[in-house]
Formats: C-alpha cells, sequence, structure tokens
C-alpha cells in the first residue's frame, strides 16, 4: 500500500542524491526549469498517441516507467569507483558493482513467480544492463529458497486469452533480453525452478546451480502444459530428455540437469555465490566488444544449416579480425606483447 505500481524503477524511491549527485537537476525536479531528463522525456513523449501507449501497455511499462527507466540508467553511471550503485525497483534488486550487474528477483513469499510486473522489470532491467558499455557481465539470481516457481497462476486464472498472450509474449521478450544483450549472463540457481522458472534460468548464456537446485517442467502432469518453457528447455537437454521432460512433468535434481547439459556447474550451496563470480570472471576476459559480436554471431549460426553458418562465420570473422581488438590479438601475439583493447570493434 502507497506504492506505486509502475512496473519500471519506482520512482518514489528514488533516493535525492546518489555518491554527491543532486537528481532534482537531473530528472527535473523543482529549480530544474525543466531541463532535465524528466523534462526533456516530457518534450519528446508529448504527442505519444494510442497505438504507442497500447505497446508499452503491451510490455507491462507506461511512460512514467519509460521516465524513471531513463533515470535509473543515469544512476547507474554515475562515476562512484570501488562502490556499489543500486536501481530501485519493486519486485527484483539491480545492483552494480564495477563491471558486473546482479539482477536479483526479490519476491521469497512468493517464490520469484513471474507475474506481468516481475516480466516487466526484468525485460526493463536486462535492456538497462545491456545499454551498459562498461559492464562485461550479468548475474541473474534470486532470494529465498525457490529460485522461480514460474508464472503467476493467480493472475493467469483471471485473464482473458488476449491479455494471456499479451502475458506470453512479454515473457517471451524477458526471455529473449538475456541473448540480446551483448554482455555474458550467468544464472545463479539456488532452489528449484520450475516451468517458467526453467525457462528463466535456461534463458541465461551460463547456469551455476546449487547442490539443492532442481528442475521442472510440470505442465505434463496437470491441465496446462509447458508449451512456452520447453522452448528455451528442449534446446539445452536435446529431444529425448527434453520429451521426458514434458511428458512426466518430474523433477530433476542439479547433478541431472548438468548431465543433460541444462546447466554448466553444480556446487556446494554455501559456494554459490562465489562460484558463479569466478565462472562470470572466467567467461568475460578479453575484449567486450569481441565477446558481443561472438555471442551475437554464435547465437544466430546455431540456428542456421552448415552452409549459412559458415558463410556468416567466415564474413562475421573477416571484419573482425581485420578491424579493432580482431586486429590488435595477432599483432600482439607477433610482437610478443600483452594485447591492449580497445574494446571497440
Amino acid at each position: 500500500p502507497g506504492r506505486s505500481s509502475t512496473v519500471g524503477p519506482i520512482e518514489s524511491d528514488t533516493p535525492s542524491s546518489v555518491d554527491g549527485v543532486d537528481l532534482a537537476s537531473r530528472m527535473g525536479g523543482p529549480g530544474a526549469q525543466g531541463d532535465g531528463i524528466a523534462g526533456r522525456h516530457r518534450a519528446s513523449s508529448s504527442g505519444t498517441g494510442p497505438a504507442e501507449r497500447t505497446s508499452l501497455r503491451r510490455l507491462g511499462l507506461n511512460e512514467r516507467s519509460i521516465h524513471t527507466r531513463q533515470v535509473c540508467a543515469l544512476l547507474v553511471r554515475q562515476p562512484a569507483a570501488g562502490k556499489t550503485r543500486h536501481v530501485a525497483y519493486e519486485h527484483l534488486r539491480f545492483e552494480r558493482d564495477g563491471g558486473i550487474v546482479t539482477i536479483t528477483l526479490d519476491r521469497p513469499d512468493r517464490r520469484n513467480c513471474l507475474s506481468s510486473d516481475v516480466l516487466g522489470e526484468l525485460l526493463d532491467a536486462f535492456r538497462t544492463a545491456g545499454s551498459l558499455d562498461e559492464v562485461s557481465g550479468i548475474v541473474l539470481a534470486s532470494t529465498g529458497q525457490v529460485f522461480s516457481a514460474g508464472h503467476d497462476l493467480a493472475q493467469m486464472a483471471a485473464m482473458s486469452e488476449d491479455e494471456l498472450r499479451d502475458l506470453f509474449e512479454l515473457c517471451t521478450e524477458a526471455m529473449t533480453s538475456m541473448i540480446e544483450v551483448p554482455q555474458v549472463v550467468v544464472a545463479r540457481v539456488q532452489g528449484l525452478a520450475t516451468a517458467a522458472g526453467a525457462q528463466l534460468a535456461a534463458s541465461a548464456d551460463l547456469v551455476v546451480a546449487s547442490e539443492d537446485a532442481a528442475f521442472a517442467t510440470p505442465g505434463g502432469k496437470g491441465g496446462l502444459f509447458c508449451h512456452t518453457p520447453l522452448v528455451a528447455v528442449a534446446r539445452q537437454v536435446g529431444r529425448k530428455r527434453a520429451v521426458e521432460l514434458a511428458l512426466t512433468g518430474g523433477t530433476i535434481d542439479a547433478v541431472t540437469a548438468l548431465e543433460w547439459g541444462l546447466v554448466n556447474r553444480v556446487v556446494p550451496a554455501a559456494q554459490l555465490e562465489a562460484a558463479t563470480l569466478e565462472f562470470l570472471g572466467y567467461a568475460t576476459r578479453g575484449s567486450r566488444s569481441a565477446k558481443a559480436l561472438g555471442k551475437r554471431t554464435l547465437y544466430q549460426q546455431l540456428d542456421m544449416t552448415v552452409d549459412d553458418a559458415y558463410e556468416l562465420a567466415v564474413d562475421v570473422m573477416a571484419r573482425a579480425a581485420a578491424h579493432g581488438d580482431g586486429r590488435e590479438w595477432p599483432r600482439a601475439f607477433v610482437e610478443k606483447r600483452a594485447p591492449v583493447w580497445s574494446h571497440r570493434d
């Protein structure tokens, strides 16, 4: 009660200053004379029409959340050496510490279920993190004993078919945003990931799971098959194992998930956070721009025929090797020195 229902970052929770920077002028607040972010946003969005507003609503966003998203993008960019930056959301935590952003689902009392509000915040958070040039890695985590129980069934029960379609389209955008961002995304799974929760974990680039974690697509034992979760899950585990998960609705433990290819590492619960950061550091070495280009090209070619994949890869690799950090790497090798990355193409 009393909190904003806006799906984007919660403006009422935004501090008046961050690291000594007065936000009133930046946000177009009192004394800003309308020349801050809010003032510019009002000027640029004054002509927003019904079609645009409908599109925003379908994403779980509105014009105010777009404004606060701009403010939050400003906050995480504020220079503050050695400090952790925070962005306020209602259902999740967004924390930047140097080159790492951690996005944490924070509804343990609801088993971190994925309501439309949560999905809208996740989409916004990943897009915000993806826009930060100096960030090389993103950790997706959650609080409590359950990583995510999937969709909010209470919300779904009250929705019409059109509303459900919008929900699943929003969910798809939130999931695929992890592929679309240039940074490496690692899911840190501490407990049960079921239905869309399993989809959420499977959609990350890499997954580190606690020995206490488990995974399921339980629709097969109920009345609603896990159609959309299996898009992500099936692509990790292969046809027969996906069919087993889908038809039985059974749960697999972390070790089985590792054997099946759903996760990359399994560690004791006490080591989960440290092991995730260590793995992310290992996966983010080298040039950020080269990593971003490599990630994008890898996902593109995985869905192609072999001939088309080679055609794409040859073109991308030739251009990359001729410019920027792709040119720097062989030069440094020949000159017997450490490469100096520009982190530019």
